[in-house]
């Protein structure tokens, strides 16, 4: 960056925060955005600054990405695209231009990367008026990178799984703290076995991967040595190895296919072809977790019996099945079996550490643990953010009139974190910045609110309601719908998206203050139907960015 930045005298004695532009660079687009490569090319370069009209209006956009890898100015990118994607789908708007505008701006003592564009919103009488549309990023995907073991996760999942199970046959009824009262919490009779499957799952994948390594490292350093694990049990190994090595590659295969298939539609809803092996696929992933299960199993039962009585082990596999296939008592079949096993046990684990690390990380703070400081560190960077959004004024009036915010999967998390610690703020300095009217709406999608809060309950670990109290003056978002509430709050989810869900324990329909349009509107994706991949799909479908337009402009 060559050109100073300047900060003017007045600025120095007074705190109006206008925000002021680093750098900025603008492109035409075609009827397609560019890719992320493109899209971003001009930032950290020379730029001099269009001169345009001055907007009548401006509306911020906040977005905070969910669990994985991502990389900065990502969900900008993807955020943007899909908004202005939808705009002919949103009654009462319309794009002024093809132009993106992507600029550094310092507010105050922030700087932060942002993306525009500009829009005709229509106003009384049939007016028209200039928007500009400012879209930020809350980026903390660092921050947990490295920062996460497969024992912390294994161990947050076997907690949320206990606590899950714990929950589902309590004896006495579940209640939270919600609108200053002790509310019950609506049970998912289905639960139970969710979570038991749950259980089933990490176990059966921690004995794959242990005895996976264990017998890798038998046949390496055995030297031709007799060991416990010789022909008959390494054949029946082998065999299970295999049976659960083709299930897996069939369904990844087939959910390629069916992703092909995703990518190449287009239409509003999911074509009969699509639906039909998006089930089927729902269907195998169900077989899936079974094979899973009954393999870990398998190789439990099996080894111990190896170890224990290796005669019995050799009778049986003189016996069908593994009579029919001779071939897996080979080398040839034990390298090419338990190689593709090991690249996928390892790939699990890589994932494991990737995506429910995250939530790990961020989600343990119903108890002490390591990860305090990440957490910390998480909701700093996406409070400085959003904080900065709400506090910038020009002439002594706030910066922007109207504010949305959205969230995925953990990201909506940290978001709804973020806007109770903005309006927490804006209450104890006498509400200066006017946060909970100017926040037009929320869009969490892919969101495991619910779960969280039904998994780790405070109530269900024995503690009185005085801890629950406390962490609701956190939460003006479930303390007051008339004074913190007054928002549109869609939720989108799937079915097919096993984190996300209905939320619906951040609404209390007894409330004095309910009504219909401050509860959270849930609403079900119809295209997010790819089994694994729902989770992901929102991203390229139109609903979270046609309701979030209608939230944002809605009069």
């Amino acid at each position: 960056m060559t050109d100073e930045i300047k900060q003017s005298e007045d600025q120095d004695n007074q705190s109006i925060m206008t925000p002021e532009v680093i750098q900025s660079s603008d492109f035409t687009t075609q009827p397609t955005l560019p890719p992320l490569s493109t899209f971003f090319k001009s930032i950290g370069t020379e730029a001099e600054e269009e001169a345009l009209p001055a907007p009548q209006k401006r509306y911020a956009v906040f977005i905070a990405h969910g669990m994985g890898q991502q990389v900065p100015y990502e969900t900008i990118d993807v955020a943007t695209q899909g908004l202005r994607r939808v705009i002919d789908k949103v009654d009462g708007i319309s794009l002024r231009d093809d132009k993106v505008r992507t600029r550094a701006v310092r507010i105050g003592t922030q700087v932060h990367e942002r993306a525009e564009f500009d829009l005709n919103v229509e106003g009384e009488e049939g007016t028209s008026e200039k928007v500009e549309v400012h879209v930020y990023e809350a980026y903390w995907a660092p921050i947990t990178e490295g920062q996460v073991k497969l024992k912390d996760v294994m161990s947050f999942l076997l907690q949320g799984f206990w606590g899950g199970i714990r929950n589902s046959f309590k004896s006495l009824e579940l209640k939270h703290w919600i609108f200053e009262k002790e509310v019950p919490m609506k049970r998912n009779q289905m639960a139970a076995f969710y979570f038991l499957l749950t259980g089933l799952i990490i176990f059966s994948l921690v004995a794959l991967n242990a005895l996976t390594g264990l017998i890798a490292a038998a046949r390496i350093f055995s030297s031709g040595q007799e060991t416990w694990l010789q022909g008959g049990l390494l054949t029946i190994l082998t065999f299970v190895a295999a049976t659960l090595s083709i299930i897996l590659l069939f369904y990844g295969i087939s959910l390629r296919l069916v992703q092909a298939l995703s990518t190449a539609r287009q239409e509003e809803s999911p074509g009969k072809l699509r639906t039909i092996f998006s089930s089927l696929l729902w269907i195998g992933f169900w077989i899936c977790c079974a094979v899973v299960i009954l393999a870990g199993l398998a190789f439990l039962i099996f080894t111990a019996i190896g170890y224990i009585s290796p005669s019995s082990i050799d009778k049986l596999v003189t016996q069908p099945p593994f009579t029919y296939f001779p071939f897996l008592g080979k080398e040839l079949a034990w390298i090419i079996v338990w190689g593709f096993l090991f690249w996928v046990t390892y790939r699990v684990k890589k994932l494991l550490v990737q995506y429910p690390g995250d939530v790990a990380a961020y989600i343990s703070s119903f108890k002490l643990d390591q990860f305090a400081e990440i957490r910390k560190k998480i909701k700093a960077a996406t409070f400085d953010v959003l904080d900065t959004i709400y506090t910038a004024t020009e002439n002594n009036h706030s910066y922007y009139e109207r504010v949305g915010l959205m969230g995925h999967s953990l990201g909506s998390v940290v978001v709804y974190d973020a806007l109770n610690a903005v309006i927490t703020k804006d209450v104890l300095n006498n509400k200066e910045n006017n946060v909970s009217n100017r926040t037009k709406v929320l869009v969490t999608f892919g969101s495991p609110l619910d779960k969280t809060a039904y998994i780790f309950s405070a109530f269900a670990t024995g503690t009185t309601s005085i801890r629950e109290k406390l962490a609701t003056t956190k939460q003006p978002l479930i303390q007051d719908y008339k004074k913190y509430r007054n928002f549109k709050w869609v939720n989108i989810y799937s079915k097919r998206d096993i984190i996300s869900g209905k939320l619906d324990y951040y609404d209390w329909e007894d409330d004095k203050n309910y009504t219909e349009e401050r509860r959270i509107d849930n609403k079900e994706d119809p295209n997010a139907i790819t089994p694994l991949v729902a989770h992901v799909e929102y991203w390229k479908n139109d609903l979270v960015f046609v309701e979030f337009l209608n939230g944002l402009i809605e009069k």
